[in-house]
């Protein structure tokens, strides 16, 4: 990349999207927990690891290097629907 002046990146795992994402859980929780999620999550699943590194890549690549100050949310579109319902 080029520039004029001094380059920066900052990545946070700040937010909500964290506890959207799949993650290892037992038999019996991985059920109770898909249920749970279905409802306030849009697109009806749980986003994997993969997702936020895709986002991630392209934030660092020339595609994006008009792209400055930006929230990303990578959420599923459950930040578009409102109010969280773990934060109620």
């Amino acid at each position: 990349m080029t520039g004029v002046g001094p380059v920066s990146y900052v990545v946070t795992g700040g937010g909500r999207g964290v506890g959207c994402l799949r993650r290892a859980l037992a038999d019996g929780e991985r059920a109770r927990f898909d249920r749970e999620i279905r409802p306030v999550q849009p697109l009806g699943r749980l986003g994997r690891p993969v997702e936020v590194a895709d986002v991630v890549a392209f934030l660092l690549s020339e595609q994006a290097a008009f792209v400055s100050g930006a929230i990303i949310p990578i959420d599923g579109g459950r930040s578009a629907v409102g109010r969280d319902p773990e934060e109620a």
